[in-house]
């Protein structure tokens, strides 16, 4: 998608990410509510159809990638000794940016995990509620990130932007705690602007990190980089239920209060990280705004 997307420009990058961050979400929620039908009717041949159909559905994907994706050219790998595993493990500025983005990725991956458990153990809240709220969630990423994209790329740089979904989760989990000292009557009210607050978090946060990790590798080390990037996902998704379950059980705001600090301080070190990146990762309002400032600043 990466390479796709350099044909329209260094900026095209985040739209792509978003666009096909929107698809994901349909797929997902149609998936979620066939998934669902299929499991109310009840029928063992409804769910043999069921799994034929994502099996056709993979293939289909295959084909579309294989016959109808064209071919981009990739730029030659560097000099010997300076791609590859070994220098993306010197690659200090971009280690620092996939270990930020495993935290990162935690808040991304907490909401599906921890809420339902939250508002039903952790705060008496009706059964009801977590279906709702999951699937507002999925609309919202479904219908609105390009337009979020649009709105903050043309505003920050993508660091800048991933600072921002840092501010965003921090403010998400402290009201989650909070929602302990509301009365019943106002809890779903509450946590239905809980879930927008990340939901616009994670709009801001996706498109520009996996743009910005593809722009920060080398040209000719772009796959290697960015299958060492994707490991801040798995990280996530096998550390976000043992977090959540380790501090659950001793408590039900430790779980947000401990995920809202780390959110905090990835957010910081993203701004720090910002003069480290390639220039190139800056809007172009904000690389005309540099035009006058005094040289200094690492590529």
């Amino acid at each position: 998608m990466a390479d796709q997307a350099d044909a329209e420009g260094a900026g095209a990058k985040d739209h792509w990410f978003a666009r096909t961050g929107m698809m994901r979400e349909t797929g997902a929620g149609g998936g979620a509510l066939l998934a669902g039908a299929v499991l109310a009717a009840g029928s063992a041949r409804a769910y043999d159809g069921l799994i034929l159909a994502s099996a056709l559905a993979f293939l289909a994907a295959a084909l579309v990638v294989v016959l109808a994706v064209p071919s981009t050219p990739h730029a030659p790998p560097p000099a010997e000794g300076s791609f590859g595993y070994r220098a993306l493990l010197r690659d200090r500025p971009y280690l620092v940016l996939i270990g930020t983005c495993t935290i990162f990725a935690l808040c991304s991956s907490f909401l599906a995990l921890s809420l339902p458990v939250y508002v039903v153990q952790g705060l008496s809240g009706p059964d009801w509620a977590p279906g709702p709220l999951l699937a507002l969630n999925t609309l919202l990423l479904a219908t609105c990130t390009a337009a979020v994209t649009r709105f903050v790329r043309r505003r920050c740089t993508r660091v800048r932007a991933m600072a921002w979904a840092g501010g965003l989760w921090t403010l998400w989990c402290g009201a989650s705690a909070a929602a302990v000292l509301l009365p019943s009557r106002a809890l779903v009210p509450f946590l239905v602007a809980v879930v927008v607050c990340y939901t616009v978090g994670e709009m801001t946060y996706g498109p520009a990190s996996n743009a910005l990790a593809a722009e920060a590798a080398p040209p000719g080390s772009r796959g290697t980089y960015l299958a060492a990037f994707q490991y801040s996902f798995v990280g996530a998704d096998i550390l976000a239920p043992a977090l959540f379950g380790l501090l659950f059980s001793h408590g039900r705001q430790l779980p947000w209060l401990a995920v809202g600090l780390l959110a905090a301080l990835r957010a910081v070190l993203m701004l720090r990280l910002e003069h480290r990146l390639p220039q190139e990762n800056r809007t172009p309002q904000h690389r005309t705004d540099t035009r006058n400032e005094a040289p200094g600043s690492a590529a």
